[in-house]
């Protein structure tokens, strides 16, 4: 049985046919080419959802190229939009899972990494369907440039202490991170952000610092 890469829904209403051509043409103009990994500083989100913080850091770092990794099409729409009436420039999108964006693009590294409330999936018997885990953060980690930055964030605390208790074993082994607990006032407040607020839930943040 083939292993399922992708929990969760790939859009969550449906796209109106503006939507679709919109996406399309932008997808069409920004293709990601294995050459922009050598030209300047690389960020990427996995899991962008709408792209609020995608846009937002884009738009404030013009000399840094942005990628963002998530198959979900109304985010992708949205991100869209706003490139095209904003005139960023400098935005990609992988619309597949990580493990594909992986498989296509093996050799490149990156000086920042984004994942920020990713679904929690809270349920034990769900747990493994996590999208951050001990397997992920070695890889990603492994790609980072020297003095390159990881940074997580999300409202569930059982998640957040499994993450840091996966760091901790990681920098025990490694030796070459340094862990921050933070929180960053250049982030924008995306949608799960907001809800996390809104049901009074903490929001826990990490920094992790490549030596």
């Amino acid at each position: 049985m083939k292993k399922r890469l992708f929990f969760g829904r790939v859009k969550s209403r449906k796209l109106s046919s503006s939507n679709i051509l919109l996406t399309n043409n932008f997808l069409k103009k920004f293709i990601i080419k294995k050459n922009i990994f050598r030209k300047k500083k690389i960020v990427i989100e996995i899991g962008h959802g709408m792209g609020e913080n995608l846009l937002n850091l884009a738009d404030k770092n013009k000399e840094k190229i942005f990628i963002g990794i998530d198959p979900f099409q109304n985010g992708l729409a949205n991100i869209a939009k706003e490139v095209f009436k904003k005139k960023i420039k400098n935005i990609y999108i992988f619309p597949y899972v990580l493990e594909k964006f992986f498989d296509k693009y093996n050799k490149i590294e990156f000086n920042e990494i984004y994942v920020l409330f990713p679904d929690p999936w809270p349920k034990k018997k769900h747990k493994k369907r996590r999208l951050v885990n001990e397997n992920l953060l070695t890889n990603i980690l492994s790609k980072l440039r020297k003095k390159g930055k990881f940074f997580f964030r999300t409202d569930n605390l059982e998640y957040y202490n499994n993450v840091i208790k996966i760091i901790k074993k990681l920098i025990r082994e490694e030796k070459k991170y340094i862990l921050k607990k933070y929180i960053s006032k250049s982030l924008v407040q995306s949608k799960y952000h907001k809800k996390a607020h809104k049901f009074f839930n903490e929001i826990k943040s990490l920094e992790l610092i490549k030596k």
